[in-house]
């Protein structure tokens, strides 16, 4: 183990070690930082970066804190475990999970004894899926799985990022209110014929949000539109380079390109309408899509 900055805060009143960084490596099976009722809290960054070992994570009754980052790096399987309430950020009631940074290219395992699976129906985090193996699971005794397969609600404290060729799918409609990045070569897959809809925050599509119902690529660049639709009622749409792979109704914003000032190529393949609330921004400085000027390119 290598602790590049270790804070300890260290008071008769508490007892908690607080993190600035910590790299766990090489052959390290088990973290501990907690003992009694004191609270393990995260405040900087957390690196799991052992390839093929489970580092076990283990903090006392007070629980674990993650107000930092937690960084999973390819091949590392890191697994957070301890009796009901173990991960402060986490609420098994609600199946909602707050607070810091989850950066996630290999394994994370919850194995909490909550009384419920522990899967995460709603993201108050910052959750970021990168690679074609990236994944959250849940295991408790009689019960294992992916613990983002009920994952239907990105909340307004919510980002959700997929990245590296990840392929993510839903088990319904999706809501977003935050912040949700489809990064180019990644799919973000609206499952069993629902839609997507926004109520605010910043959707960002410069891969594909498909849907269940989508047909492959047909010709060229042609997509047939889903059963499913995209619904923006508040926020804003960015991208370049990237397809919304249904009919899209927008009272908010959407942007061709990266930022409002980066001109960019964002496809929808559908039919476009935007309310009276919705508005369509094109930065416009030459005669070249994409690069001079933002284009919406819709298919119907």
């Amino acid at each position: 183990m290598i602790v590049q900055t270790q804070l300890l805060h260290r008071t008769r009143k508490l007892r908690a070690p607080v993190f600035a960084a910590l790299v766990v490596a090489g052959l390290v099976s088990a973290l501990s930082p907690g003992q009694g009722e004191l609270t393990f809290t995260n405040k900087g960054t957390v690196n799991a970066n052992t390839s093929g070992q489970t580092l076990i994570v283990q903090p006392g009754s007070g629980g674990l804190n993650n107000t930092g980052t937690l960084t999973v790096a390819r091949g590392a399987t890191p697994e957070i475990s301890g009796a009901a309430g173990t991960l402060l950020n986490y609420n098994n009631s609600t199946l909602t999970l707050t607070g810091g940074i989850f950066s996630v290219t290999g394994t994370l395992q919850l194995s909490t004894n909550n009384a419920r699976a522990n899967t995460i129906a709603t993201d108050d985090a910052n959750i970021t899926l990168t690679g074609t193996s990236s994944q959250i699971r849940y295991s408790q005794p009689g019960k294992s799985g992916n613990a983002l397969a009920g994952f239907l609600t990105n909340g307004a404290k919510g980002s959700f990022t997929l990245a590296g060729n990840q392929i993510f799918t839903t088990t319904g409609s999706f809501n977003n209110a935050g912040g949700l990045k489809i990064s180019k070569d990644s799919t973000f897959t609206v499952g069993a014929g629902g839609s997507f809809n926004q109520a605010g925050g910043k959707l960002t599509v410069n891969g594909v949000l498909a849907f269940s119902t989508t047909a492959n690529f047909a010709s060229g660049d042609a997509f047939y539109p889903a059963a499913g639709s995209v619904n923006i009622q508040k926020g804003s749409v960015f991208g370049n380079g990237g397809m919304l792979g249904a009919n899209v109704k927008s009272s908010g914003s959407v942007t061709p390109g990266d930022l409002a000032t980066t001109p960019g190529v964002l496809g929808v393949s559908g039919a476009y309408t935007q309310t009276s609330a919705g508005s369509l921004n094109a930065d416009i400085s030459g005669t070249i899509a994409g690069s001079q000027y933002g284009q919406l390119r819709v298919s119907s």
